[in-house]
């Protein structure tokens, strides 16, 4: 079988059987891609090897890539041969892959005085500017982490009491963290802006302008964008 139709079939199998996300199937494809142009001359699946695995890795090496790069690439041929193999496509799949030792690396963290910066950029004057100030200060003043942070709900802040409510999944697991009046203070002002808003009848705390929930990559992008200023 020509490999491109291989991989057709391996790609419906992913989709159809593993329900793999479209992000996922996208980089397991740049991977499978970048296979076929280091071995332009194996164009089909009786051209495989099970030592084409050892082969990459060497290429990968030669070329200087990070281990966790090499890591996962090879995790991605492996479980193309494997399932070529398990269709008949190949004799037997080659041994799992050598992994390169990944170095184990110390968490960065902020110092007092950039954490300071970085709350201080966003200036609550609009509506956007106090839902992002609002959004660091909770996050700081609670540990959330930042899919806790997009899915809060406004039944699950008790302003009075200066509790917040997070709820795990669909499961009944809950747990209570308190909040700083500090940051309930801008969390309030927010709540003004909220209130005002498309989204004002919406569950959720943090909306965008549109009216809908905030998602976890526009957060990202926001803090990105505080922290060059």
């Amino acid at each position: 079988m020509e490999l491109s139709e291989a991989k057709e079939r391996y790609f419906t199998y992913l989709r159809a059987e593993k329900g793999l996300s479209e992000a996922t199937l996208s980089s397991y494809e740049s991977d499978l891609s970048l296979f076929s142009a280091y071995f332009p001359q194996k164009l089909d699946t009786s051209d495989l090897e099970p030592y084409d695995l050892t082969d990459f890795a060497s290429r990968q090496d030669d070329d200087a890539r990070a281990a966790t790069t090499v890591a996962r690439r090879l995790s991605c041929l492996y479980r193309f041969y494997r399932f070529l193999a398990e269709e008949g496509l190949m004799e037997s799949p080659p041994d799992h892959p050598f992994r390169p030792k990944v170095p184990k690396r110390l968490p960065l963290t902020l110092s007092f005085e950039e954490v300071e910066a970085l709350l201080d950029q966003p200036k609550p004057t609009s509506f956007s500017s106090a839902r992002d100030k609002a959004m660091l200060e909770v996050m700081y003043a609670t540990g959330l982490r930042v899919s806790e942070l997009v899915e809060l709900k406004l039944n699950d802040i008790n302003t009075q009491e200066g509790i917040v409510l997070i709820r795990h999944g669909k499961g009944a697991k809950q747990r209570s963290v308190p909040i700083s009046s500090f940051a309930l203070e801008y969390l309030n002002l927010y709540l003004t802006f909220r209130g005002q808003s498309k989204g004002r009848k919406s569950q959720y705390v943090f909306l965008n302008r549109y009216g809908g929930k905030i998602t976890r990559n526009y957060f990202f992008m926001q803090v990105r964008k505080y922290a060059e200023l």
